[in-house]
């Protein structure tokens, strides 16, 4: 995932595991979690946890439109100095259904976080990902 950060610029991260549980065609209740490990100049590593709701807007029989948001945590340990990140986002993004219960997917985000060193911030994220759904 290609993220933008106010206070650090433009970063990598590994990708996230995602569920999401479908209460009706268009209502989502969504769960991420990441893991994240670095070693270039500096030893980071990282958790994040994030927790929120979708609702699908009217498509059509393959692409499925969405917004939505949620709560997020993050903690992250560089160079045995530790910090927390805590926040809301808010997101869009889309499926299209290749097949009837196979996806690929688009989503842009918007977070807003405080943490325990620089306060508050926010940040952009974006992803592109393919999923299927039960």
């Amino acid at each position: 995932m290609i993220n933008y950060n106010s206070t650090t610029g433009i970063s990598w991260n590994a990708p996230a595991v995602r569920i999401r549980y479908f209460m009706n065609d268009n209502d989502v209740v969504r769960l991420s979690v990441g893991m994240n490990l670095n070693k270039i100049e500096d030893v980071a590593s990282g958790f994040n946890l994030g927790l929120g709701y979708e609702t699908h807007l009217k498509g059509t029989d393959k692409l499925s439109p969405y917004l939505g948001g949620g709560f997020c945590m993050k903690a992250t340990n560089l160079n045995d100095e530790k910090t927390n990140d805590f926040g809301l986002n808010a997101l869009a993004g889309m499926d299209y259904y290749v097949f009837e219960n196979v996806y690929l997917g688009l989503e842009l985000g918007l977070s807003f976080a405080v943490n325990d060193d620089r306060g508050l911030y926010n940040s952009m994220t974006s992803a592109v990902r393919c999923g299927w759904r039960f």
